[in-house]
């Protein structure tokens, strides 16, 4: 993200999501914390290749996509998600490890 911008409107795009750190980090940037203030800008959403649906930290009991879209107010569109990864490896060696994961990690 660049701190130089004459943009009006902001569209995050991440590859992949897991605790939403880096949104975070980079909502900082476009609202101006941290000492630059950017103009005006007006965050519209974020997009991420894939969301790891996992909970945002251990207490928690909601997504990291879910906290994006609580705290900012902002839609998050994700292009797949652990559930269709799982889906798609279907019956093989690695459903096993995937399930148990998301088990432990996931909302």
């Amino acid at each position: 993200v660049s701190t130089q911008s004459t943009w009006e409107r902001v569209l995050i795009v991440d590859d992949v999501i897991t605790a939403g750190t880096a949104v975070r980090e980079a909502v900082g940037i476009v609202s101006g914390n941290g000492g630059q203030v950017i103009l005006s800008l007006s965050l519209v959403g974020l997009v991420v290749a894939m969301d790891r649906q996992e909970k945002v930290d251990e207490s928690s009991s909601i997504s990291a996509v879910q906290s994006a879209q609580q705290t900012f107010g902002i839609p998050v569109l994700s292009i797949v998600g652990f559930s269709q990864l799982i889906s798609y490896f279907g019956e093989n060696e690695h459903l096993a490890a995937l399930i148990e994961y998301r088990n432990q990690y996931g909302v």
